[in-house]
């Protein structure tokens, strides 16, 4: 029974382990996709 719970505890903090890092990980590409949008604006503007 022990066992039982003690699988069950880890299962559930590993999935919520993946679950933010998955989160981080999109937010984190959200930012650099922003970035990157941003800093093409500014040197196509700069070039006009």
């Amino acid at each position: 029974m022990e066992n039982l719970i003690l699988i069950s505890a880890s299962f559930i903090i590993a999935a919520f382990l993946i679950a933010t890092a998955s989160f981080a990980f999109r937010a984190a590409l959200q930012v650099s996709y922003a970035n990157t949008r941003r800093k093409k604006a500014q040197s196509d503007l700069r070039h006009r």
